[in-house]
């Protein structure tokens, strides 16, 4: 009688309700003269934890919403943080910004050219006392109302020769906008070689290669978007 007991209070225990801080970071929109946007660093949901919860927001319940926008200077500096928007108190309205502060890091953006640029970072920090694990939804990704491109032969795909220097990550990849033609003729870097180098070759080497258009509702060749995937071979 006892045990069943215990497990009830300790399955109640589990599920109190806890303060939680989310972030995600907004993608940024689409620029033709970038080869590759500025963004946070990939570890960036580390930079929030519960335990920076304002504690009398926590106590009394509250939640909210902020987002902010991050200035990043070409060399990487972060040169300012402002509040675009803000819920649940200045407590809670003033914690991104002071969590950028002492543990933001971002990678500089790419010009078509290659250069190094700097760029603005859209954060949104969400504040709410869950009673259970649901996770936070990510924003939907676009999707093409269609059938997409696609490479025409797959092994375009695959880069080999590679430097480790260069591709430090394996698997990089960029969303292509598509023509009807099946040419690139925009590349974007979504997740990095790990080096500008890299991203300048990866986005080179994609805009070299043939791909299937993409096809309307009606079977007509049509401008659309692609994320490739590629794989680094050494």
């Amino acid at each position: 009688m006892f045990v069943p007991l215990l497990l009830m209070l300790l399955a109640a225990e589990g599920e109190a309700p806890r303060p939680e801080i989310a972030v995600i970071e907004l993608p940024p929109p689409v620029a033709p003269d970038l080869l590759r946007p500025l963004r946070a660093d990939r570890d960036y949901k580390s930079w929030v934890r519960s335990s920076d919860y304002p504690q009398d927001a926590a106590r009394e319940h509250r939640t909210g919403a902020v987002r902010i926008m991050v200035q990043v200077a070409a060399d990487d500096r972060i040169e300012r943080c402002e509040i675009l928007s803000a819920s649940g108190g200045g407590d809670i309205a003033a914690l991104p910004c002071q969590l950028i502060a002492r543990y933001g890091r971002f990678r500089h953006g790419l010009a078509a050219d290659g250069s190094p640029r700097g760029g603005t970072s859209t954060l949104d920090f969400t504040f709410r006392i869950r009673d259970r694990a649901v996770p936070l939804a990510e924003p939907p990704a676009p999707r093409f109302d269609g059938t997409p491109p696609g490479p025409i032969d797959p092994l375009d795909l695959v880069l080999r020769g590679a430097s480790i220097a260069d591709f430090p990550n394996d698997t990089p990849s960029a969303m292509l906008q598509v023509n009807a033609q099946g040419r690139a003729t925009a590349c974007m870097i979504e997740a990095s070689s790990g080096s500008d180098a890299g991203d300048i070759a990866l986005c080179r080497h994609l805009r070299g290669v043939a791909f299937h258009p993409g096809m309307n509702r009606a079977g007509v060749p049509v401008a659309a978007p692609l994320l490739a995937v590629v794989s680094v071979q050494r």
